[in-house]
């Protein structure tokens, strides 16, 4: 699954790359990659403190009550789609009216032991062609390698 990173590894060597098949234990972890100091965060996503277009997005790439999020066998697209007819057009029109275009993603998954882990998945853009409120927000994978910041 993923080698379960240390904080300090990563933010000495300045970035996180795919190759290295990187996982955090927690969402607290992989901010605390980018600028961050937290003791605790539950949140899904949270602003990049240095990049002013990016988001730490830490999904769940199954189907929950309000997510249907997939990525493609080459990892290369993310589909975030909200099932609540609702809300959907919601959040596609505010993904696309976000300025933070940008997300770095890991994506919630079991390691052989089924703990959950925060694998890196890469750097994402959103594609505002193909995104719209009936097949959700397609994300594409920019960047295979992050830079890493130590504590604000």
């Amino acid at each position: 699954m993923g080698n379960q990173a240390s904080l300090k590894t990563y933010i000495e060597k300045g970035f996180i790359d795919l190759a290295d098949n990187v996982a955090f234990r927690t969402i607290k972890d992989g901010c605390n990659c980018f600028g961050y100091n937290y003791k605790g965060y539950q949140k899904a996503a949270a602003p990049h403190p240095y990049e002013s277009d990016t988001r730490l997005w830490f999904p769940k790439i199954t189907v929950d009550s309000i997510w249907d999020n997939s990525i493609s066998g080459d990892g290369k697209v993310i589909i975030e789609k909200c099932t609540d007819d609702r809300l959907r057009a919601e959040h596609v029109e505010n993904c696309l009216n976000d300025e933070r275009v940008k997300r770095t993603v890991f994506a919630r998954e079991k390691d052989i032991y089924g703990e959950l882990m925060y694998v890196f998945k890469g750097l994402f853009e959103i594609d505002r062609n193909k995104s719209n409120s009936i097949d959700g927000v397609f994300w594409n994978r920019i960047a295979t390698r992050v830079k890493t910041y130590p504590p604000i």
